[in-house]
């Protein structure tokens, strides 16, 4: 089962994923790269022999236009020491996450927002400074130009990207988002997080199944997330499971 669900889930989302409003993607031999508000490298039929010739030149790439890039590598594709190539060439780790896999047909945790806490779905300019207010803080500053692509993304007609935000009392305590490709069997969720101060209450876990609910309504059959440690536990008490280990490994432009 694992088996098949990582070949769909390959074929899809890291072979040919949606297109959507501020993406551009490349492919080049052995890799697919997406470029937006961040740059990331999916590997396609590395072949060992001119291994290091691609990772080469993808630096080389990156480099030339003057922006960082993550490549992103999965526990269950060979690894022909791409690891180790990467960090020859100046790519630093990230800490190690699971892609983990929910079956949206066996969905049986619907989980309410705790008293006090309102979710919606951004839809207009306030929600979108609130989802940035609220990852700014989990994460770091967000740079303007992701801030133009959510609102070229969130807003169309038919949207590949959703996001949610968690209130309380009006203010954005957490937040969340979704891609969503119509006629796509997986759908994926990104970026939970709640603020400090708002942790331990459910707030995650009613993110989630807000996107769970979303993710059925749009006929998908699957969910898939990159979980960190902090993560994981909570998403297998409510049914995802584990698949395989992902590693993005980090390119800084400059530190070459």
């Amino acid at each position: 089962m694992s088996a098949r669900l990582l070949q769909l889930y390959d074929d899809e989302l890291r072979s040919s994923p949606a297109q959507q409003a501020g993406v551009r993607y490349e492919t080049a031999e052995g890799v697919l790269r997406a470029r937006g508000h961040g740059n990331w490298i999916f590997a396609r039929d590395l072949n060992p022999a001119n291994l290091d010739a691609v990772v080469s030149r993808e630096v080389d790439y990156f480099n030339s236009l003057g922006e960082d890039v993550e490549w992103k590598v999965y526990g269950h594709e060979p690894h022909l020491d791409l690891s180790e190539r990467l960090a020859s060439h100046g790519f630093e780790p990230a800490p190690t996450e699971t892609l983990m896999f929910l079956d949206l047909a066996g969905w049986q945790h619907a989980i309410s927002a705790p008293p006090g806490i309102s979710i919606q779905r951004v839809r207009d300019r306030q929600g979108v400074d609130d989802l940035v207010a609220v990852m700014s803080q989990a994460f770091g500053e967000v740079r303007s130009p992701m801030l133009e692509e959510l609102q070229d993304t969130l807003f169309v007609a038919d949207p590949v990207v959703l996001a949610y935000v968690a209130y309380a009392d009006g203010s954005p305590v957490a937040a969340g988002r979704m891609e969503s490709a119509p006629g796509y069997a997986f759908a994926s969720i990104w970026g939970g997080c709640t603020l400090p101060a708002f942790r331990h209450r459910g707030i995650f876990r009613a993110l989630v199944s807000a996107r769970v609910d979303e993710a059925r309504r749009r006929g998908h059959s699957y969910l898939a997330v990159d979980a960190a440690d902090t993560s994981r536990p909570i998403l297998e008490r409510i049914g995802f499971l584990p698949i395989t280990t992902v590693i993005g490994w980090n390119l800084r432009v400059g530190t070459r």
